[in-house]
């Protein structure tokens, strides 16, 4: 699936989180784009920051304006 989504700034206590079979998504405030397929997440920041977390090994990036895994 896909979502676009303007988030209004949150605190990093309760950001707005998105679970995909292969990620996590904190997102603190932001424009993002998300698209999960099969064995594959992908997120594009337009503005703001938000926080990404690997479901195989938790590795996380942490992606800002015009970044994008």
């Amino acid at each position: 699936g896909r979502i676009t989504a303007k988030v209004a700034p949150r605190s990093a206590d309760h950001p707005l989180t998105f679970v995909t079979p292969e990620a996590t998504v904190h997102v603190l405030g932001t424009r993002l784009e998300l698209l999960a397929v099969a064995e594959r997440t992908d997120v594009a920041v337009t503005e703001g920051k938000v926080r990404v977390t690997r479901t195989a090994d938790e590795a996380t990036a942490d992606l800002g304006a015009a970044q994008f895994v």
